[in-house]
C-alpha cells in the first residue's frame, strides 16, 4: 500500500513528501520531549525562551528559499494588524505560555503521564474552530475527536493506577533479616 494511501483523508491524497515531513516533525518533536525531560531544567518558560531565539532565523531562511526574496519582501512591507496579532499570538501565547506550561509539566512528572495529553489538540482545535469560526466537523472528525478523548481518559486512568499500585507495593514494610 503506497505511503499515501495511508494518510489519506478528506478526498485528497498526501504527498508522500508531506507525510515524511509530518513523520520526521512528530519524531523531531519527541525528541525534543525528551531532551527537556533528560534536562531537568526547572523552569519550562526558560527553555522555550531559549528554543524560541534559534527558531526565526531558519524560519526566514526558509521563506527566503520557498517563497523568495521579492514574496518576503511584499509581506513584511505590507503588514496588517491582523497579521501582526497573529504573530504575536503564535509567538508569545501558543508558543512561549504553551511550551512553558509544557515543559514544566515535563519537568515535574513522568513523560508517559503528560504525553498523552496532547492528543487532545486535534478535539480541542476542532471544538475552538466551530465555537470561534463556525466550521462545523464532520461526522468522522467528531468520532475521531471523541476517541482521542476516550483514548486519553483510558490512559490517564490506567496509569493513575499502575503508580498508586506501584506506591502501594513500594510503601510494603520489608521483613528485616539478620
Amino acid at each position: 500500500m503506497p505511503a499515501h494511501d495511508v494518510a489519506a483523508g478528506r478526498s485528497a491524497e498526501t504527498p508522500l513528501l508531506g507525510l515524511l515531513l509530518c513523520v520526521a516533525a512528530a519524531l523531531s518533536w519527541a525528541t525534543g520531549n525528551v531532551v527537556t525531560r533528560r534536562a531537568g531544567v526547572p523552569s519550562g518558560l526558560s527553555m522555550a525562551v531559549w528554543s524560541a531565539l534559534f527558531v526565526p532565523v531558519p524560519m526566514f531562511g526558509l521563506a527566503l528559499a520557498v517563497d523568495g526574496p521579492a514574496a518576503v519582501g511584499h509581506a513584511l512591507a505590507h503588514l496588517t494588524p491582523t497579521t501582526v496579532l497573529a504573530t504575536c499570538y503564535t509567538a508569545y501565547l501558543a508558543s512561549l505560555v504553551g511550551y512553558g506550561i509544557w515543559n514544566s509539566l515535563l519537568a515535574r512528572h513522568p513523560a508517559a503521564s503528560v504525553v498523552p495529553f496532547t492528543l487532545l489538540v486535534p478535539p480541542v482545535g476542532m471544538a475552538s474552530a466551530w465555537l470561534l469560526l463556525d466550521e462545523r466537523p464532520g461526522a468522522a472528525e467528531v468520532a475521531g475527536g471523541v476517541l482521542l478523548m476516550v483514548g486519553v481518559a483510558v490512559t490517564v486512568l490506567a496509569s493513575r493506577r499502575v503508580t498508586s499500585a506501584a506506591r502501594d507495593v513500594t510503601d510494603v514494610p520489608r521483613p528485616v533479616t539478620v
